[in-house]
């Protein structure tokens, strides 16, 4: 059996496909990715060391306590407005309207929807027309300025902006570690025995300007302290695979 990754490129999770880059490029053995199926481990590192991968995000944490990441809740947002725009028809007559958002958690936008659609269709049919910021209530608004072309499209969604407050990026990294790192090691705690050991690789999705000095001595504060099997953690740069850092996670497991 070839046990060796043939191109990391073939692999399609992104994520995954950076951390086999970074596997391969230790040079400590045979890299697999899912050795046994589509199930943990990602991948298994010299026959013996599996390795769980997961992104390294900035998360939300609902009131319920439901989390969502930070990304992925901008992205169903962008992708809820701009089919929403496109109801609103071509450009007329070459005028066309660039669209920005910003938005905070938490964000209902079902109760929101008709409102937008309302004061957006006002917009519309007004018989002139000037830059605007409309409000949605406490936690979305959206402002609208002339383009300076024709885009095709009436309404043009440019950009957006996350409301929420962020701390500082060594700050965030901490927080949204402890995050990752409970839910990997429920996930690899009923298949702790079938390797010798444990990796977690993080795709850094939260620092995007990784430095050395930053994580120089990097210890997580574990309060309260927390139990996991990983033996060695790392975080690799999501734009690069040869800019990694191992990090100390203390582990009372």
């Amino acid at each position: 059996m070839n046990d060796e990754v043939s191109n990391c490129d073939d692999i399609k999770n992104r994520d995954e496909a950076i951390a086999c880059r970074f596997l391969q490029s230790l040079n400590m053995g045979a890299v697999k990715h899912e050795p046994d199926g589509n199930v943990t481990p990602d991948f298994r590192l010299d026959g013996r060391i599996g390795v769980e991968v997961r992104r390294l995000n900035q998360n939300y944490v609902y009131p319920d306590g439901e989390r969502h990441g930070y990304e992925n809740v901008a992205i169903r947002m962008w992708h809820r407005m701009r089919n929403l725009l496109a109801t609103f028809g071509p450009s007329i007559n070459g005028e066309s309207w660039y669209v920005f958002m910003e938005f905070r958690r938490p964000l209902e936008w079902n109760s929101l929807k008709d409102e937008v659609v309302k004061q957006l269709d006002q917009f519309k049919r007004a018989s002139s027309r000037a830059n605007a910021k409309l409000k949605f209530g406490e936690k979305f608004e959206v402002d609208l300025e002339r383009a300076g072309k024709d885009t095709g499209n009436f309404f043009q969604l440019i950009g957006s902006a996350d409301g929420d407050p962020l701390g500082a990026v060594l700050a965030e990294v901490e927080r949204n570690l402890r995050f990752c790192i409970e839910e990997k090691a429920a996930k690899v705690a009923p298949v702790l025995g079938r390797y010798d050991e444990w990796w977690l690789v993080l795709v850094n999705y939260v620092d995007i300007n990784m430095e050395a000095e930053d994580y120089k001595g990097f210890t997580m504060e574990s309060d309260p302290p927390l139990a996991h099997p990983f033996r060695r953690i790392f975080l690799v740069d999501f734009g690069n695979a040869d800019k990694w850092f191992e990090i100390t996670v203390p582990s009372v497991f």
